[in-house]
């Protein structure tokens, strides 16, 4: 085994890892500096979720077809891999945006959202 890739596909994946990594550090950095992100923390989201799950499809490629076995490309696939089962659960799991309110009730009627909002946090 060794550690840089050969192939292009799989400089390529690392590549996107990397790329995948970068977005991660610059949106942790700008949460607890305490920066509003807005519109542009949900296109960093979308370009690092795009690069994370690139990079799992070339390194798999280069795995398989161009029999590339290094340790870089092996934690690109695990990072696209992490990525891809984060989207899965994310989709599978998480609660619409249109069912939330300040209570995550809005879906009650609201005589019985009245009721229970004083034992809400």
């Amino acid at each position: 085994m060794y550690v840089l890739p050969k192939s292009l596909s799989g400089r390529w994946s690392v590549g996107l890892a990397g790329i995948f990594i970068i977005f991660l550090v610059l949106r942790v950095l700008a949460r607890l500096s305490g920066m509003a992100l807005g519109p542009a923390g949900s296109i960093a989201m979308a370009v690092q979720s795009i690069s994370g799950i690139a990079a799992l499809l070339s390194g798999l490629t280069s795995m398989t077809m161009d029999k590339e076995r290094s340790i870089l490309v092996l934690l690109a696939v695990l990072v696209g891999a992490l990525v891809l089962m984060a989207l899965i659960y994310e989709l599978l799991f998480s609660e619409p945006s249109y069912r939330r309110d300040s209570h995550g009730f809005s879906f009650l009627p609201a005589k019985f959202r009245a009721f229970i909002a004083p034992f809400g946090s």
